[in-house]
């Protein structure tokens, strides 16, 4: 646990979020069991990997900590399913926090990864690097992280509770770049695939 870091992030969040929405974040990410951690991440990338979306009265209505307003009661989130190494975005909560954040001025802004299996295993981020049940070898951790519209892909961000072992991605810059999804074959695509791949090579034997 790197609490030196933990405790920066402490006193970041303090700003806009309340004591009871850090103590419950916090308090979860510390327990070695958990699929929710901590990790910090721009407010500009945490608004890319939500979904798009902007809605003016939500901005108009959201609580102002500096300018007297009450603090936030969560911490905002994003969860992703691990597909075979690489994270996908499927859920997120504060996306016109974020923008508040960044009109504050912070470049940084703590947020709770939420971990979910997919073709690949939940991470349970404080057993995931000890050898045992929970053992994920690294290179089945994601190393990458696709917005929820699937439009764009960014660096895998890091538990600051728990650290595992992340494999870079020179790849990918600093902020992200496009991606292009192509959707998977479903069976019945895959089955009619293969019937018309043994189609074409009785029609080239016949041919011969």
């Amino acid at each position: 646990m790197v609490m030196g870091l933990l405790d920066d992030i402490i006193k970041m969040a303090a700003r806009v979020m309340s004591p009871q929405a850090i103590d419950e974040a916090v308090s979860v990410a510390r327990n070695p069991a958990s699929r929710e951690t901590i990790a910090v991440i721009s407010p500009d990338d945490f608004i890319n990997l939500a979904r798009e979306g902007y809605s003016s009265e939500k901005m108009r209505n959201l609580p102002m900590p500096n300018l007297g307003d009450p603090k936030w009661s969560s911490m905002p989130f994003l969860q992703f399913t691990n597909e075979n190494g690489v994270g996908q975005v499927i859920g997120h909560e504060g996306r016109h926090r974020a923008r508040y954040m960044r009109q504050l001025g912070m470049d940084r802004m703590p947020i709770r990864l939420l971990s979910s299996g997919g073709s690949g295993p939940a991470i349970r981020w404080g057993k995931a690097s000890d050898e045992g049940f929970d053992y994920i070898d690294p290179s089945k951790i994601p190393s990458a992280l696709i917005n929820e519209d699937k439009t764009r892909i960014y660096r895998m961000p890091n538990s600051v509770v728990y650290p595992v072992q992340i494999r870079e991605r020179a790849d990918i810059p600093v902020g992200g770049k496009r991606y292009r999804y192509v959707k998977p074959m479903t069976e019945a695509e895959r089955e009619f695939e293969r019937e018309m791949s043994i189609l074409d090579a009785i029609i080239r034997e016949f041919e011969q």
